[in-house]
């Protein structure tokens, strides 16, 4: 079996982006919260937002007045 050395560690790549988000978002309301998070995903190029911008409708969860799920 061929043992291979990794250049870099997902779960650190994971908790270092984490760490970046609860200091950006710290004391923010639950609706700036969101606001940030729609902003975010409006902007990005990334895949995951590529994808949430497709099956997302025009109107923004907020406008709609839903509820965040576990708050």
């Amino acid at each position: 079996m061929k043992t291979m050395t990794k250049s870099f560690s997902c779960v650190n790549m994971k908790n270092a982006i984490q760490s970046r988000l609860v200091t950006r978002r710290r004391g923010m309301s639950p609706s700036e919260f969101m606001a940030d998070v729609e902003s975010t995903l409006s902007q990005s190029k990334d895949p995951i937002s590529e994808y949430w911008r497709k099956i997302s409708p025009k109107q923004s969860s907020l406008t709609r007045g839903r509820a965040v799920s576990g708050r």
